[in-house]
């Protein structure tokens, strides 16, 4: 009898585990398509693709490299960073624009010192710096808004546009880009449960400007968030309001439109993918693509036309961040990628860099970003972030 009870323990242990073994936990669609690693932290996940940019070269043959220049810090600023370069078509020259930290105070009217959005990085104010194509400096610099916190600028229809933090959450700024001049500015109420003002877009696209950020679905860290969206004119009346959440992802993002589609580039998560969108005009749901693993913020796409490309900036790894610049072609298949910052890990005094973006002008790309040295102690910025910008040839 003691026999038969032993056989029938062990035959329904060998069930119960069989049983189990079938259950798999439950997967949404991103799941389906993400690398097994995309949802464990950094530190379980190793050096798999993409997590360090070892492996990529810092040029090419169609991209080569011609010259690193640091914008901030200089003579006036002390620190600088969310860096951008546009080209200004009235002069035909070039402008960096950046959050900074003056080195001394001055008596200009504060614009909204008191409302920030984010964090520190963008300084007390927010400035240009006017260089020629061949990115030397012409000695045309100032401050034109002071205060705001985590920003994003755009250029558009010949005219500057500034998105940062104000006093109902937001702020939009249209300039003179020659004189520097305010045109325009308007409040942007937003919901501060739900809507993220930190880490913002402004994108001009198809004759129109897009300000977007985070839009809070999950409770939890990383979870299946989305984005906000407020059209406006470029005379900044507003338009639309909107949310995309066709596929989970977060803030820190960038978008062109192409081929009368909108193209929407952010990342499943903190530390996840980097992730492409794609509406039609009317901003119907077309399709998705990781096009890269274990990215975030690619806080600046363009277009080529002549080589059916695009371009990203975006940034890699963790605790030392890097910049990447992918290179894409038309259906988003990745030709290469370029390594724009290179790190030493083991160095004593550790860097790390942030808030990617390119431009495109005259067969050059500019790549620009910031950098910052992190603490011996806690790993965390010691806020001194130098701005930078990258030029390469392309072939």
């Amino acid at each position: 009898m003691k026999k038969y009870i032993v056989i029938l323990t062990v035959l329904m242990m060998f069930l119960c585990f069989s049983c189990s073994s079938d259950e798999k936990p439950q997967q949404g669609p991103m799941n389906e398509t993400q690398p097994p690693l995309q949802n464990q932290p950094m530190s379980a996940q190793g050096k798999h693709p993409g997590a360090y940019n070892d492996i990529y070269p810092m040029e090419t043959d169609d991209i080569s490299f011609e010259k690193e220049v640091l914008v901030v810090p200089d003579d006036v600023y002390d620190t600088g960073a969310f860096c951008r370069v546009f080209y200004v078509e009235q002069n035909d020259n070039l402008i960096v624009t950046f959050g900074a930290k003056p080195l001394e105070v001055t008596e200009k009217e504060v614009d909204d010192t008191e409302y920030r959005a984010g964090g520190q990085e963008a300084g007390d104010s927010f400035a240009y710096k006017e260089y020629s194509l061949d990115m030397e400096p012409t000695g045309n610099e100032d401050s034109f808004y002071y205060g705001g916190g985590d920003c994003s600028m755009t250029m558009g229809d010949n005219y500057f546009y500034l998105l940062t933090g104000g006093p109902k959450g937001w702020v939009l700024a249209k300039y003179n880009p020659i004189t520097w001049e305010q045109l325009k500015k308007i409040d942007i109420e937003t919901d501060s449960e739900m809507e993220g003002t930190g880490d913002s877009m402004i994108a001009y696209v198809n004759g129109q400007l897009d300000a977007s950020g985070i839009y809070k679905i999950s409770e939890v860290p990383n979870g299946d968030d989305a984005t906000h969206h407020r059209l406006f004119s470029t005379d900044l009346e507003f338009l639309k309001y909107q949310i995309l959440d066709d596929m989970p992802h977060v803030e820190g993002t960038s978008m062109v439109y192409v081929d009368n589609t909108y193209q929407f580039l952010s990342s499943t998560s903190f530390f996840g993918d980097i992730l492409v969108m794609q509406y039609d005009n009317e901003w119907n749901f077309l399709d998705s693509k990781i096009i890269a693993e274990n990215g975030n913020w690619p806080q600046g796409t363009v277009y080529d036309e002549e080589r059916e490309r695009y371009y990203v900036a975006y940034t890699s790894g963790a605790g030392v961040r890097y910049i990447n610049l992918g290179v894409y072609d038309k259906d988003w298949d990745m030709i290469e990628t370029i390594k724009v910052t290179d790190f030493d890990e083991n160095a004593e005094e550790r860097q790390s860099a942030g808030r990617p973006s390119v431009f495109m002008h005259d067969n050059k790309l500019y790549v620009s970003y910031d950098i910052n040295t992190l603490s011996e102690e806690t790993g965390d910025t010691s806020r001194d972030w130098n701005c930078l910008v990258r030029v390469y040839d392309l072939a």
